[in-house]
This record gives C-alpha cells, sequence and structure tokens, in this order.
C-alpha cells in the first residue's frame, strides 16, 4: 500500500516494510523525521529516536501534534499516509528545480527499453488502428447487421458479444440450428474478402 511512496522516498527497505511490524514503523518514523520531514533539530530528536522506549508512544503523540497531524495514535495505518504525504510533499519543495522540467515527454525519453516479448499468437500483432484493420470491422459490422459506431473498436466489441451470443452452446441447442462455428466463420470471412 505505501510502497510507491516509500521507494519514492528512496526508504531503503522499500520492498520489505510491513505495517504489521511495531518496531518497523517505529523505525521508519524515525527515518522520515531524520531524512525528509527534519521538523525537530537534531539534538531534540533523542527521544523520538529511541524507538525501544516505553514513553515512545507518548512521544509519537507530541510529534504528530507539533506537525500539526490530528490523527490519533491508534490509527497507525492513517499516520503513516499523512506522515509519508508529509514527507513526499517537503521532498518535492526541497527539489522542486530537479522535477520542474519533468513532462511526459522528457520522462518517456529517459524509459529504459524494456525487452519484447515475441509471440507466435497472430493477434498479439494486431495493428488496431491500421486501416485494414478499421475497414475489416466495419465491413463485419455490415454483414452481421450492426450500426456502427465512429469508435471502430466498441464496433468490435458489438460484434464480438453478439457473435458469442449467437454461437454459444445453449444458443444453438435453443434454436434447434446445426449451424456449426465453421460455417459462420466461412460466411464471416466470404463477407470480408
Amino acid at each position: 500500500m505505501y510502497k510507491r511512496k516509500l521507494k519514492a522516498l528512496d526508504y531503503y527497505q522499500h520492498e520489505n516494510f510491513t505495517l504489521n511490524d511495531d518496531l518497523q514503523f517505529r523505525n521508519l518514523l524515525v527515518w522520515l523525521e531524520n531524512k525528509k520531514i527534519r521538523h525537530y533539530k537534531i539534538e531534540d530528536r533523542t527521544k523520538f529516536n529511541d524507538v525501544t522506549s516505553s514513553e515512545w508512544p507518548e512521544t509519537l503523540t507530541k510529534y504528530l501534534k507539533d506537525l500539526g497531524c490530528h490523527v490519533t495514535n491508534s490509527d497507525t495505518p492513517t499516520i503513516l499516509d499523512w506522515l509519508l504525504g508529509l514527507a513526499v510533499r517537503l521532498d518535492y519543495e526541497d527539489n522542486a528545480d530537479a522535477y520542474k522540467d519533468l513532462t511526459s515527454e522528457n520522462l518517456a525519453a529517459l524509459k529504459i527499453d524494456k525487452p519484447k516479448i515475441k509471440s507466435d499468437n497472430p493477434l498479439d500483432n494486431l495493428d488496431f488502428e491500421h486501416p485494414d484493420f478499421k475497414a475489416g470491422i466495419a465491413s463485419l459490422a455490415q454483414l452481421l447487421q450492426i450500426p456502427r459506431h465512429s469508435d471502430h473498436l466498441i464496433t468490435l466489441q458489438a460484434v464480438s458479444k453478439l457473435v458469442k451470443a449467437r454461437l454459444s452452446a445453449e444458443s444453438l441447442k435453443s434454436s434447434g440450428s446445426s449451424v456449426s462455428t465453421q460455417d459462420v466463420s466461412n460466411t464471416i470471412l466470404a463477407g470480408i474478402k
């Protein structure tokens, strides 16, 4: 639940963090204060840094009050979410110049090329925006007497629903038809050509 924020903050255990472990929770809050939030002066953090102290819950209550957080100590998920949100905001403010030039175009250029997976399935290689594909959907819709939609993919969904409904085992039994799937496929293919 918190992994993206923890990763964005470069938390060293973002992969292994669990909210159920009280010591991990306390250590994370100490890390957030020491590295990202920095609300207290370094010398004022000693009580907060002592996560094994029996007084730590009271120290946390005071810390949250000092930050202006109105969440109760018993609601650890909400406390963590609030503190992570604050830390992300403060981290952004600290590094605003580094983030100001990041646009979707710049990020796309920075992305590492992912390895391409080769598939034997010819449907994986279809270009759904190619004019021939759009023309094929239009001819299927005309053949099946389905009204065309301005978005060819919605028309394709309608074709798919109709074919599934008419060629289901129940539909063929109830109609008493002896039409095979191969016959319908051949008819559709003949209409496309």
